[in-house]
């Protein structure tokens, strides 16, 4: 533990403390000026304590005092108030009452570094407070954009879903086109066929036609060569009359 301008101590303490008593007689007031251990030194890094009625801080080395004999709100009273206490007749009534005003001093003590102590914790609790409403405001600023990009991904999904229905539409058109021209194929495949057989009909009569046409040509032929024939006879029986007359 430290002295009192150390900020961890053994006990509550305050430079201004009151502890003792206002009643205190100047006898006592002059006889005690010790502001010191009683090895006169400042030594900090040492375990020290308070002792609760002179409020001298004394090394636990020098008093044969141990770190952890004392508890926490325990009072511990220096050997030299011990003495005063005989040397003075103060009787037990009268220590007890004195006890009692330094215990309410270190309690109010205590109440005062409490309130400081809880005003400060009010003061990081406000802080936390408004942290935590800044911290509330962001979580409903970026709610608010996470639900503008939901909207927006819907917004595309039923676009997407939109173009997908148009493609499986024009899938569909184009299936049913590719059916229809197929169709269409075999149909026209038909009509070849039917075509080749009109033309093969064709040929056929035309090669017909072409063989009657020279049937025809010849019965000409033979008609003429027929007529010419007659024609002879014809004369040659003029003749043989004419000789006969």
């Amino acid at each position: 533990m430290c002295c009192p301008e150390c900020t961890e101590v053994r006990f509550p303490t305050n430079k201004d403390v009151k502890t003792n008593s206002p009643e205190k007689s100047t006898k006592n007031t002059e006889k005690r000026t010790r502001k010191k251990c009683i090895c006169n030194t400042t030594n900090r890094n040492k375990f020290m304590i308070r002792c609760d009625w002179c409020t001298v801080w004394y090394h636990g080395d020098c008093v044969s005092v141990k770190e952890g004999d004392y508890k926490r709100g325990e009072k511990y009273k220096c050997d030299e108030c011990k003495d005063e206490k005989r040397a003075n007749g103060v009787d037990g009534d009268e220590a007890k009452k004195k006890e009692a005003e330094n215990e309410l001093d270190n309690t109010n003590q205590s109440s005062k570094t409490m309130t400081t102590a809880l005003l400060k914790l009010n003061d990081e609790l406000e802080m936390q407070k408004q942290e935590l409403q800044s911290t509330h405001i962001q979580l409903e600023e970026e709610k608010e954009k996470k639900k503008q990009m939901n909207d927006e991904l819907e917004s595309l999904r039923q676009e997407l879903q939109s173009t997908n229905t148009k493609l499986e539409e024009e899938k569909e058109k184009n299936k049913q086109q590719q059916e229809d021209n197929r169709k269409l194929k075999l149909e026209i495949g038909k009509l070849k066929v039917i075509i080749k057989g009109k033309e093969d009909d064709n040929k056929e009569l035309v090669e017909e036609v072409t063989k009657l046409q020279r049937d025809i040509g010849i019965a000409r032929n033979e008609i003429e060569m027929m007529e010419i024939k007659t024609k002879e006879l014809q004369s040659n029986d003029g003749e043989t009359a004419n000789n006969t007359q």
